[in-house]
C-alpha cells in the first residue's frame, strides 16, 4: 500500500493523500459461507443443548488442532484411501523453509475428529481413563461438491468410547444421539443401522472377489444420494470405465441384499440364513442382537432405530456397527448424524490395541435442518437493554449506567448514533429486537429514576435507580 502526496503551488494548499487500493470482490469460495449474528447464536444454543445431553452420560471435552500431519491423516498407504480424494492440504506462504525440519513436512486440515483422536490416545497412552470418553466440537475440511446441506467446510459435533469393546458402548453412542435429538425438539428421526462383518461377507453372499469389497462398500455408500439403480450401474460397469465391474449376476444380488426388508428380527434371520449361522456375518449379527438388547434396555423406542442392509459407511475404518441418522420430514437433506465402530484406528499409530465407536452429528447439516423446519428462532443480537441518551454533554451519566446494568449481569449497549432523536432511537432498538430499552433525560436525572420501556409488552415504567437492576431482571426473567 502506497501514498501519494501531491500540492497545488498555485494556492499553495496541499491536495488530500489518497491510497492506491486493490480491491478484490467481496466474494467466498463454493462451499463456504458466513454466519450471521442471529445465526451463531441460534447454533451455540443448539450445540450448548448437545453439551449438556453427552455430559450427563459422562463424556468430557477434548480439543485437537485444525492442521496435522498428512500421513496422520491418511495413513501410509495414501495411493487407494478414498479420504485423499477430499483433502485440504496447506503450506505457508512465508517463511524461510529448513531441510528436514517439520516446516517441510506434508500438512492437510483435518477432514473429521476421529482420526486426530485416534493419534491423540495412541500418543497419551497410559495416561487416559479407560474406556476413554469424549466429545468434540470443531471444525473439519473436505473438498466435495457443495450441495444443499453440505459445505467444505463445515462443524461437527462428537461422541466417543475408546477402550471399550462391549455393545453396551455401541449402544451408549446410540442413545446418546436420540437423547441429544429428542433434547433439540427432533420427534421425527430414524436410526439405521448396519454392521460392517455382514457387509464383510457380500463376497460369498453375492460371488464377487474380496479385493472388491472395499469398492463395493465405498459404491453402496451414495446410495441415499443416487438411489439403488445407479448404485448397481456403477457395481457393474466396468473398472476402465469408471466403475467396480462386478458381473450382472453379482450386481444383482447385492441389490437384493440392500433391499432386503422386514423388522430387526426377520432381517438378522435372513442374514443368519445366507451364511448358515457361520462366519463373519453371523459375528455381525450377533454384536447386532446384543447391542439391540441394551437399546431396548434403555427405554429407545424401536420407532427411533432400525436395521437397514443398505448402510455402510464409505471410510475404510469402520469394523462393526454402523449407523445414520435421518430425519423423517427431511429425508433429501441426508444424515444428520453418523457413525459406527472402528477398532483399529488406534493401531495406525500405536501397536496397542483400542477398541472404539463414536458417531458424528453433522452441525451444519442439522442446523440448516432445523432451521427448514422452523424449530429455531434466530434473533438479530443478544443485548438485553439498550440506553440511550435523551440529553447532549453527559454520555459520561450514560456510561455509568450502562456500567451498572453490565455489572449486574444484563447484556447492555449504549446508542451511538448520530441522530439523537428519541424516534431514531426507539427504532433501533425495533430493528435489533432488543426487548428493553432505558431512557433517562433531565428530569430522570434530577429524580435519581430512570424509565424502562418494554417493548415487547409495549409497556414503561419508572423505578428509582437504586430499584433499576433488580426491575430489569424482573422484566427479562418473566
Amino acid at each position: 500500500m502506497t501514498t501519494n502526496d501531491s500540492s497545488n503551488s498555485d494556492s499553495g494548499t496541499t491536495q488530500p493523500q489518497t491510497l492506491n487500493i486493490k480491491r478484490v470482490p467481496a466474494a467466498l469460495p463454493a462451499g463456504f459461507r458466513d454466519y450471521s449474528a442471529a445465526e451463531v447464536s441460534a447454533r451455540d444454543q443448539m450445540i450448548s443443548t448437545i453439551k449438556k445431553v453427552y455430559e450427563r452420560f459422562g463424556f468430557d471435552p477434548l480439543e485437537t488442532p485444525a492442521v496435522e500431519f498428512m500421513d496422520t491423516l491418511l495413513g501410509f498407504d495414501q495411493g487407494d484411501d478414498e479420504s485423499a480424494k477430499m483433502i485440504f492440504q496447506t503450506r505457508r506462504l512465508r517463511g524461510r523453509q529448513v531441510a528436514g525440519s517439520e516446516e517441510t513436512e506434508e500438512l492437510a486440515m483435518r477432514f473429521d475428529l476421529t482420526v486426530p483422536l485416534a493419534r491423540y490416545v495412541a500418543a497419551n497412552s497410559g495416561q487416559l481413563p479407560q474406556p476413554f470418553k469424549r466429545y468434540q466440537v470443531g471444525r473439519v475440511w473436505r473438498g466435495e461438491r457443495p450441495q444443499r446441506g453440505r459445505f467444505c467446510e463445515f462443524m461437527q459435533f462428537d461422541l466417543d468410547t475408546v477402550g471399550s469393546a462391549n455393545m453396551y458402548a455401541d449402544a451408549e453412542i446410540i442413545w446418546g444421539i436420540h437423547d441429544s435429538l429428542k433434547a433439540l425438539g427432533i420427534e421425527r428421526f430414524i436410526i439405521r443401522m448396519n454392521n460392517r462383518k455382514i457387509l464383510n461377507g457380500l463376497p460369498m453372499v453375492a460371488g464377487f472377489d474380496e479385493t472388491l469389497l472395499v469398492d463395493v462398500i465405498r459404491v453402496i455408500d451414495k446410495v441415499d444420494k443416487v438411489g439403488v439403480d445407479k448404485v448397481i450401474a456403477e457395481l457393474v460397469r466396468a473398472s476402465d470405465k469408471g466403475g467396480v465391474g462386478l458381473s450382472t449376476e453379482a450386481g444383482e444380488a447385492v441389490r437384493t441384499f440392500m433391499t432386503s426388508e422386514g423388522d430387526f428380527e426377520t432381517l438378522l434371520a435372513q442374514v443368519d440364513a445366507l451364511c448358515d449361522g457361520q462366519g463373519i456375518m453371523a459375528e455381525g449379527t450377533a454384536e447386532l442382537r446384543e447391542l439391540a438388547e441394551y437399546l431396548d434396555a434403555a427405554g429407545i423406542p424401536r420407532t427411533h432405530w432400525k436395521l437397514d442392509l443398505s448402510i455402510a459407511r464409505g471410510l475404510g475404518y469402520y469394523t462393526g456397527p454402523v449407523f445414520e441418522t435421518t430425519l423423517l420430514d427431511l429425508p433429501d437433506i441426508g444424515s444428520v448424524c453418523s457413525g459406527g465402530r472402528y477398532n483399529d484406528l488406534v493401531n495406525r499409530f500405536s501397536p496397542d490395541s483400542m477398541p472404539a465407536v463414536g458417531a458424528s452429528i453433522g452441525v451444519d447439516r442439522l442446523f440448516a435442518a432445523l432451521k427448514e423446519l422452523e424449530q429455531i428462532k434466530l434473533a438479530p443480537t443478544k443485548i438485553d437493554i439498550l440506553v440511550t441518551q435523551m440529553e447532549k454533554g453527559r454520555r459520561a451519566d450514560y456510561v455509568k449506567l450502562v456500567a451498572q446494568l453490565r455489572a449486574g449481569g444484563i447484556n447492555t449497549a449504549l446508542y451511538m448514533g448520530d441522530d439523537l432523536a428519541f424516534r431514531a432511537q426507539i427504532a433501533e432498538a425495533t430493528r435489533r429486537e432488543i426487548p428493553l430499552v432505558l431512557i433517562c433525560g433531565g428530569r430522570e436525572f434530577k429524580s435519581e429514576t430512570v424509565a424502562i420501556k418494554d417493548m415487547r409488552a409495549r409497556k414503561q415504567e419508572t423505578v428509582e435507580l437504586k430499584d433499576m437492576l433488580t426491575f430489569v431482571k424482573g422484566l427479562l426473567e418473566a
